[in-house]
């Protein structure tokens, strides 16, 4: 009979989860033309173990496949690429990246070995950031009266330490981030520690001391004003000083890439239709300007942003937003003087 309701529960879930996810499937299989629930797996791993660059793809490297509609490549000297039609969104590129990088093929095998070490590398980094919880657990495990009960837990919530600990298997063959790993660390230490926590004031007062340390550097990030989130202040200023000078929801822009977000061109309610890449020579970017703002005088961004770039924001024409390390090139199509 328990059989009989474990098999009837397992159907239940299966058609809950079919009932869910199968829109979902469905929708985006007819708009892939084939089906599909995800192509997530496949970039990452083609941006991250075999250098396929995140956006602008052009079939590099060598072996890589042939693009069925890439970005458009307008010039080479400065690299520029132009994206307006036919994906919507702020920045196109990353807006669909299954579309730009159809064509996608990867036939070697990459060498997980170096992905590996790098991936242990970070896993004692976080764990080195967790000291105190993991002092605090050895602490508890050591000072527990009671460890034939701290084992039987143990063998009783083995399945949730493995979900737990599943993933770090997993992303350590290719690449992780922090962001990815936070649930499945709660659930470990959460596991852990109710495996040998008691009723005790030393566990209270252990588990006190652990939180106020593991609370050390968040509120020392706070107070110090550092914070691992972007500058949405300097994003802010940025689109405020951008419409300002003319631009207008709708319009479109160009991006010089050189570690420049484009959090702003939301705040503005602009689209960057235009990404340029200038050399890494600065004897070569008056050049390459040169030929750049040829090309930029036929298109329809109205503004081209970068950071301060030498050789090139420093050209006649480029005005500075604000205080901002940001500068903003008006096109012929915005320009009034």
């Amino acid at each position: 009979m328990a059989a009989w309701f474990g098999r009837r529960w397992a159907l239940v879930t299966c058609a809950v989860f079919i009932a869910i996810v199968g829109p979902y499937v469905w929708a985006l299989s007819q708009a892939k033309g084939r089906f599909t629930w995800s192509d997530t797996g496949r970039l990452n791993l083609a941006f991250l173990m075999y250098h396929v660059p995140h956006a602008n793809w052009q079939g590099q490297p060598d072996g890589s496949g042939r693009p069925v509609h890439p970005t458009r490549q307008l010039s080479m000297h400065p690299a520029i690429f132009e994206f307006a039609t036919p994906i919507p969104g702020t920045y196109p590129p990353w807006y669909d990246p299954a579309y730009w990088n159809e064509g996608l093929r990867m036939t070697s095998r990459p060498r997980a070995f170096g992905a590996v070490v790098r991936q242990i590398r970070l896993y004692i980094h976080w764990v080195r950031q967790q000291l105190p919880l993991l002092l605090a657990f050895l602490a508890l495990f050591f000072l527990n009266s009671d460890k034939r009960g701290t084992l039987t837990r143990f063998r009783t919530l083995w399945p949730v330490l493995a979900l737990g600990a599943m993933p770090f298997a997993m992303y350590a063959l290719v690449v992780t981030q922090a962001r990815y790993m936070a649930p499945f660390f709660v659930i470990l230490w959460t596991a852990l520690f109710a495996c040998v926590v008691e009723a005790r004031r030393t566990t209270l007062v252990i588990g006190a001391v652990a939180a106020i340390l593991m609370m050390l550097e968040p509120l020392g990030l706070l107070f110090t004003g550092r914070t691992f989130l972007p500058n949405w202040r300097l994003h802010y200023e940025v689109a405020h000083d951008l419409q300002a000078l003319g631009l207008k929801p709708g319009d479109q822009v160009g991006l010089v890439h050189d570690g420049m977000f484009y959090y702003w061109a939301y705040l503005a309610d602009a689209r960057v239709t235009l990404e340029l890449y200038f050399s890494s020579r600065q004897t070569e970017r008056p050049a390459e300007w040169s030929n750049a703002r040829r090309i930029l005088a036929s298109q329809a961004a109205t503004f081209l942003v970068s950071l301060r770039l030498d050789g090139v924001t420093d050209q006649p024409g480029w005005r500075r937003l604000g205080t901002t390390e940001v500068f903003a090139y008006p096109t012929r199509a915005s320009r009034t003087d």
